[in-house]
């Protein structure tokens, strides 16, 4: 894997072991986002003022924007809460209410 990968993986890691704790962690950070939108979501927003770099984000996996890596594969507790936030839960984290 990509070191840019690992590294992102390690930091989506260090949100939480839980949706919850991954929400938590997000809204210590002052992240916000759009539900169902790769680009706008809370993980994308957070991995990119973490590394600088355009990420896309979907329930089941993380990429950069222009293409030029692989998917990381999103750990369990952030794939739930991508469910979770994509279903309207989490409502302190969305953009606009």
């Amino acid at each position: 894997m990509e070191r840019r990968l690992e590294e992102s993986r390690l930091l989506l890691l260090s949100l939480g072991a839980s949706p919850g704790a991954v929400a938590a962690s997000l809204r210590k950070a002052g992240v916000r986002g759009l539900p169902m939108d790769c680009a706008w979501c809370p993980l994308a927003r957070f991995l990119q003022a973490r590394t600088g770099l355009c990420w896309r984000v979907s329930d089941f996996g993380a990429w950069i924007a222009d293409g030029s890596e692989g998917t990381l594969r999103l750990p369990p507790a952030c794939a739930a809460f991508m469910e979770r936030f994509d279903a309207g839960e989490e409502p302190a984290l969305r953009l606009w209410r």
